[in-house]
């Protein structure tokens, strides 16, 4: 059989994959995805109700023009979907003045947070604890707590955002293959897979493979760790409509 001419391939299909695909399917690429298994699946990283996203990442400044054109995105899959994907609901992070509030490798990330807001012009409040009290009942403050509230922040739907990526890619000519049992090819210059009877040799490839590429790409395994995110659900106390999306931001608390 002939090898059918790609420029490139995709392996792996979860947030990062999925993404690739779309973005490569827009631009008219000839592209092909392939995951382990169907996506979304509960198998990687990219599964379940909620993500945060947040435009003033504390994280560092280079982030915002990319989570605000990931915003756009959203916006455009909706319409072209009709799926629901961005909801935001604000986003409140707070913590105590007493504290350095260090996370994620930052020493003062609430400090951070509020510094990159301002530097790169991002709509934000900065709310004491009395504030802080008045505006989201639902928290139980300190009294030298201090808050940053972000109007553009919220929550995706990682799954919808799969659903609606991949299906666009397909739309726009990308071929899929899922369910394929194949991880991480055996070379990252160069990739001949076998996929359903079909020999593929692309130009280039992009491994997405998430943790399933370091437990089946040995030859990942020198540049990359994968740790475990050990994730907590909390039953609400009182009304439940006061934690609906409506009434209540996503946060991040600080200790």
């Amino acid at each position: 059989m002939m090898p059918t001419a790609f420029d490139y391939i995709v392996v792996g299909l979860g947030a990062t994959g999925s993404a690739s695909l779309y973005q490569l399917a827009r631009r008219r690429a000839k592209v092909l995805g392939i995951d382990m298994f169907h996506p979304p699946h509960e198998n990687g990283s990219s599964h379940g109700e909620s993500r945060i996203t947040r435009v003033s990442l504390g994280e560092g400044g280079h982030y915002v023009p990319l989570v605000r054109r990931s915003h756009e995105i959203w916006r455009e899959l909706e319409a072209a979907t009709g799926e629901n994907l961005l909801f935001q609901c604000g986003g409140l992070i707070f913590g105590s003045t007493r504290s350095t509030n260090a996370a994620h490798g930052i020493e003062d990330f609430l400090q951070s947070t509020i510094d990159v807001a301002r530097t790169h012009a991002v709509g934000h409040e900065i709310l004491d604890a009395a504030e802080l009290g008045r505006r989201f009942p639902q928290f139980k403050f300190d009294t030298d707590d201090l808050g940053y509230f972000e109007p553009e922040a919220g929550f995706l739907k990682p799954e919808g955002c799969l659903r609606a990526q991949l299906s666009e890619a397909q739309r726009m000519g990308a071929t899929i293959s899922t369910g394929t049992g194949e991880s991480v090819p055996s070379t990252l210059r160069r990739v001949r897979l076998e996929l359903t009877g079909v020999t593929t040799k692309p130009t280039a490839s992009l491994v997405c493979s998430g943790t399933m590429g370091l437990r089946t790409g040995p030859q990942l395994s020198p540049y990359a760790r994968a740790y475990r995110q050990v994730l907590y659900w909390f039953e609400q106390e009182g009304n439940a409509a006061t934690f609906s999306p409506d009434n209540m931001p996503v946060y991040i608390r600080l200790a």
